[in-house]
C-alpha cells in the first residue's frame, strides 16, 4: 500500500518498513536488513517522496536434501543442500542426527560441506535460516567402506496391465546401501528415446493417458557414489506395463492382465469390507458388486464357464 507521514522536523531520519504478518520480512531503506545499516533520509521543508520498499517473503524451504555418500577410509566427502528463499540464507552444518545441535562443524557455514578425511561412518545435517524462519535438513550418512564396489542388480516388479490414466507403482528389491537408483522408461524394448529418473527408495509412482493400447518398458539399476565417482549395478531385467485405452476386464481386479485366484481373494476382501476396489468387479453387469460376482469368479476359476 501507500503511506504518508507529516509534521517532521527538518533533519535526517531512517525509515523502516515493519510487518504485521509473518509472511513478510521487515526491511529498512534502502533495501537494508536493519537500522544500523539503513540509509539516511534528509528531511527539509520540502516534501520527501519515493522512499519505498518491496518486502521479501519469509518462506524458506529445502528443495534438495543432503544425500548419503560412500567413501573409502581416509577420504573426504562433499555434502550439499539447496534451499529456496527470497531472503539471504545462513547455514550451519552439524555432525550427528537432526535436530541434535550439540556437535557443530567449525567453519561449516556454506551450502556445501566437505568433510575431513573419515575413518568411520559419520552422519551430518544442516540448519538453514533467514531472518524470520529456519528449517532443518534430513540427515545424510557418509558410509566408510573398505573398497568401492558396485551393488548387485535389483529385481524389478511391475503390474501387467492398467487402465488408461490409472496410477500404478513400479517396485524393485533394495540392493543399494545408499538407497539410490536409476529408472528408465521407454515405449520401445531397446530403450531408444528413454526417459530416466534418479530415485531414492525402492518405488516409483507412474500413470499414462494414451490414445491407444501402449506398452511401456522399464528397467532399473542401483548405483552408489564412492570417493566422488559413481558405480552402477547391472540393469535389472526388462519388464513392461500395458496401458489399455479401453476399459479393463472387470474380473482383473489387480490389473496384472490375468484373472487368477488373487482376483478372487480381492473380490472376497471387498465383500467383507476390508478393501476398496479400483478396477471392475461387476462381472454379471447388473451395476453392483456382490456375492453373485464372487460366484461368477469361482465358476470361471474352476472352469465351469468363461
Amino acid at each position: 500500500g501507500y503511506y504518508q507521514y507529516g509534521w517532521l522536523s527538518t533533519g535526517v531520519y531512517k525509515v523502516g518498513f515493519g510487518r504485521q504478518q509473518t509472511v513478510f520480512a521487515e526491511e529498512w531503506y534502502d533495501n537494508q536488513p536493519g537500522s544500523s545499516s539503513a540509509d539516511l533520509v534528509s528531511v527539509t521543508q520540502e516534501a520527501v517522496t519515493v522512499i519505498d520498499a518491496q518486502l521479501a517473503r519469509c518462506e524458506l524451504a529445502i528443495t534438495v536434501q543432503p544425500q548419503n555418500r560412500q567413501v573409502t577410509a581416509g577420504q573426504t566427502a562433499a555434502l550439499s543442500v539447496t534451499a529456496a528463499s527470497e531472503l539471504p540464507l545462513s547455514y550451519q552444518w552439524y555432525e550427528g542426527y537432526a535436530p541434535d545441535m550439540s556437535h557443530p562443524v567449525g567453519g561449516a557455514t556454506d551450502p556445501v560441506l566437505v568433510t575431513p578425511p573419515l575413518g568411520a561412518t559419520t552422519s551430518y545435517w544442516v540448519h538453514v535460516s533467514n531472518v524470520c524462519q529456519e528449517v532443518d535438513s534430513t540427515t545424510a550418512t557418509v558410509w566408510v567402506v573398505g573398497a568401492c564396489e558396485s551393488p548387485p542388480a535389483p529385481a524389478l516388479s511391475v503390474p501387467g496391465a492398467v487402465g488408461n490414466g490409472q496410477a500404478y507403482t513400479l517396485t524393485w528389491t533394495d540392493v543399494s546401501p545408499l538407497g539410490t537408483y536409476e529408472l528408465q522408461e521407454a515405449t520401445a524394448p531397446d530403450f531408444s528415446g528413454a526417459a530416466a529418473w534418479l530415485v531414492t527408495g525402492t518405488g516409483f509412482p507412474q500413470s499414462h493417458v494414451v490414445a491407444a493400447d501402449t506398452y511401456y518398458y522399464y528397467r532399473v539399476r542401483a548405483y552408489v557414489t564412492c570417493n566422488g565417482g559413481r558405480l552402477d549395478s547391472p540393469w535389472s531385467g526388462v519388464d513392461h506395463v500395458a496401458v489399455l485405452f479401453g476399459p479393463l476386464e472387470p474380473a482383473d481386479l489387480d490389473g496384472n492382465g490375468l484373472i487368477t485366484a488373487e482376483d478372487c481373494m480381492l473380490l472376497a476382501a471387498y465383500l467383507c469390507g476390508d478393501i476398496d476396489l479400483v478396477n471392475g468387479g461387476d462381472l454379471n453387469g447388473d451395476g453392483l458388486v456382490g456375492a453373485t460376482d464372487l460366484a461368477y469368479m469361482l465358476h470361471f476359476l474352476t472352469g465351469t464357464f468363461k
